[in-house]
């Protein structure tokens, strides 16, 4: 045999082949794409979401400790809490639609969420939104509890 014949020929790719690669990496652009735009959204408003949970839970067990009912008070059109001596901003300021008791809500645009001394509360709601990403932050009257959950896109 000559040395010629052991070499193989390559015939390159064939255009099935060149359009599948070409059509994944359009459907992993647009995968990507897609997560930085909406997907920093939704996370700086699950951030939001988790702070505001955490200063509410930080509310509820103050009421426990200090055997006081305590409140805290959201100003729904700023997007600012405060909460004895604590207060703070909503980073991103998202969009909030909030679901509270009628006593709490004293004057416009602030709601009022009070956890009593055992643990309960009076309970409702808070919306947070940003662009197409909403999280929920469900208070519990009961228990006083707080939940965070996702809102799906309807």
């Amino acid at each position: 045999m000559s040395p010629c014949a052991l070499r193989r020929v390559s015939r390159g790719v064939s255009l099935i082949e060149l359009l599948l690669v070409i059509g994944l990496l359009a459907l992993a652009l647009t995968l990507f794409s897609g997560m930085l735009g909406g997907g920093l959204d939704g996370m700086r408003l699950r951030n939001a979401s988790k702070e505001l949970a955490a200063q509410l839970r930080y509310t509820r067990a103050a009421a426990i400790h200090t055997g006081e009912a305590q409140v805290l008070a959201l100003d729904v059109d700023a997007a600012h809490w405060r909460s004895g001596r604590r207060q703070g901003d909503l980073p991103g300021k998202p969009t909030l639609d909030v679901l509270t008791a009628a006593q709490e809500q004293v004057q416009a645009g602030e709601a009022r969420f009070r956890f009593f001394p055992d643990g309960s509360s009076t309970g409702g709601s808070i919306t947070l939104s940003k662009g197409k990403a909403s999280w929920r932050i469900d208070v519990l009257w009961l228990t006083g509890a707080i939940r965070i959950s996702p809102v799906e896109a309807s």
